[in-house]
């Protein structure tokens, strides 16, 4: 793809993004996407063949964003404490940050079977490299001393934490508990730890 190509798909997606946040997929129309990203709606179809493929496009963006965000804070970490507490304030910021969003896919707004499958791909590709991104902050623990974990339970323990945050950000997303859950992170993941000493 030529950098102007580029450029241009960046900026649909753009604004396709804050059109699917403010009004979700089924309200946003090409012709809403076009004006807000200032291009005819024929320069849309060239690049797109639908808004679906858009809406695919946005959500594959989001994923990586914000696997990436929480990837590049935790790096910064020393202790798997610390890791752990960056891993879950990222991401449930990130979530919070986009709500309008990620509630539209939680409430399945989304009725095509092909972009449903689509986004399961894509959360699934998503779920494989958060629990990978686990494994690795668990095993600086044990590395590090302090955790104690068999290897052979690094797989489940690191699905069970996983679950426990996506029972966080469910309350986030249905029931705006951001504030009163950020001041609960520091017990959660001492629970974690102590459980694992």
């Amino acid at each position: 793809m030529l950098e102007k190509d580029k450029i241009v798909t960046q900026v649909i997606l753009n604004s396709a993004q804050e059109q699917f946040k403010k009004f979700g997929l089924a309200k946003t129309t090409m012709n809403d996407i076009a004006k807000f990203a200032g291009k005819g709606k024929s320069t849309l179809y060239y690049y797109f063949a639908s808004k679906e493929e858009i809406f695919e496009e946005v959500i594959k963006m989001e994923m990586n964003n914000m696997f990436n965000e929480i990837r590049g804070v935790i790096l910064k970490d020393i202790a798997v404490r610390e890791q752990l507490k960056s891993y879950i304030i990222t991401k449930l910021r990130v979530i919070k940050e986009k709500k309008n969003l990620y509630t539209f896919i939680l409430e399945k707004e989304i009725n095509s079977p092909i972009l449903s499958s689509y986004i399961a791909i894509l959360k699934n590709s998503y779920d494989v490299k958060e629990q990978k991104l686990i494994k690795e902050i668990l095993q600086t623990g044990i590395e590090g001393g302090d955790i104690r974990l068999p290897e052979d339970k690094l797989d489940i323990f690191s699905e069970l934490l996983i679950s426990c945050i996506r029972g966080v950000e469910i309350d986030i997303l249905i029931n705006n508990k951001y504030e009163s859950l950020e001041k609960e992170i520091d017990f959660l993941i001492e629970f974690f730890i102590k459980g694992l000493q």
